[in-house]
């Protein structure tokens, strides 16, 4: 199952693809998730977006050997594809009587005066077709998490650049959504039981050439904001709540790591690209870090976080989730190689950052507390 975003933004062509893959008919146990334990649900991965040239970069959601078969054939005709004229014709050569349900989305980018655009085809099998399978927009979602992530990314208060340093950039709105995805999924599993999530990958022009997202570096966990006395407010970490992840894309592999609190061992996981024709089994996919974890070069540090703050009256709590992000200047690279003794998060934060989270949970808080009443 999946979930794939394609969409224009200011202008700007963005694909986004989760990494999850389930079979229609499995026993084993399921693979272990960044920020999660295993999940019985999700049983390999696999980046499900790719850039074809340099003008069109695509995903699939449905059945892999169907999106695979219709990858190669286009990929096969790359070299004669800049328009989407072109991607017609190719499209009307294609016999999709054989092919299983399945659906394409993708992003276009004319270069010069042109305008980008979103498409969706559909490729389900039809023995007539009247009009063209092609469809043009500014946004299509597809997957079995579509509904869930479209009503996640309606919510756009929760992602915020307000708190990045890169507020304007492509980069800052793409790193806002995958992260966002990731701490809902953490917090909540709804990801994992819909069969998709795992971790997220992502595809934009920035007007020279497609990209892949840059390195970067997020910490996950939970803060407890608690009254100490009249006008004073005490901030907590939540014990063993923190996990360190590093991500990064290095030729056509997704690369994931993750140290969590209190452990003195790290995850990994090597996720192939949509062009990787055999599913790789569990044990292919992730395995255990004993020495150290490392990103070479990662461009932001993201903090993830649901802050705790406690209302007023001392009668409970509200659950405030953000994402902070700050640029890291000239980092040559991060490690961590005894994650046992790291001190989540305090190592990590700054004042700054945290002043900014603090002042953003309360009035949160106090926004959801008003409509209470």
């Amino acid at each position: 199952m999946t979930v794939i975003i394609a969409e224009i933004f200011c202008g700007i062509p963005i694909l986004i693809g989760d990494t999850a893959v389930t079979y229609p008919q499995y026993n084993g146990s399921g693979i272990d998730a960044p920020l999660r334990d295993g999940s019985s649900f999700i049983h390999s991965a696999q980046q499900k977006i790719i850039q074809i040239n340099s003008h069109f970069a695509l995903g699939g959601a449905g059945d892999a050997d169907t999106i695979q078969e219709f990858v190669n054939r286009i990929i096969q005709k790359s070299e004669k594809l800049c328009t989407l004229e072109h991607l017609e014709n190719i499209l009307s050569e294609i016999n999709f009587d054989a092919a299983k349900n399945s659906e394409i989305i993708g992003v276009f980018y004319p270069g010069g005066s042109g305008e980008s655009t979103a498409f969706y085809i559909d490729i389900r099998p039809s023995k007539s077709r009247k009009s063209s399978c092609l469809s043009l927009g500014n946004r299509f979602c597809i997957g079995s998490g579509a509904r869930l992530v479209e009503k996640r990314l309606a919510n756009f208060e929760h992602i915020r650049d307000d708190n990045s340093l890169p507020s304007d950039t492509i980069e800052a709105r793409i790193l806002g959504i995958i992260n966002n995805l990731m701490l809902e999924d953490r917090e909540t599993g709804e990801a994992q039981r819909s069969r998709f999530g795992l971790s997220y990958t992502a595809i934009w022009h920035d007007g020279y050439k497609f990209k892949r997202i840059p390195n970067y570096i997020s910490l996950f966990g939970t803060f407890i904001l608690s009254h100490r006395a009249v006008k004073h407010m005490n901030l907590e970490w939540k014990e063993k709540s923190g996990s360190i992840l590093t991500v990064s894309c290095a030729e056509d592999e997704l690369k994931i790591q993750e140290v969590r609190e209190g452990e003195r061992k790290g995850q990994r996981w090597i996720i192939p690209s949509l062009i990787n024709v055999e599913l790789l089994q569990k044990h292919e996919i992730t395995w255990t870090e004993r020495d150290s974890i490392s990103v070479k070069n990662p461009k932001y540090f993201l903090l993830c976080t649901y802050i705790d703050v406690q209302k007023p009256d001392l009668s409970g709590f509200s659950s405030v989730p953000l994402v902070g992000q700050w640029v890291l200047n000239d980092m040559d690279d991060f490690s961590i190689e005894d994650c046992g003794k790291r001190n989540f998060p305090w190592e990590f934060l700054n004042m700054e950052m945290l002043k900014k989270l603090v002042s953003k949970a309360i009035d949160d808080a106090k926004r959801h507390w008003g409509k209470d009443n």
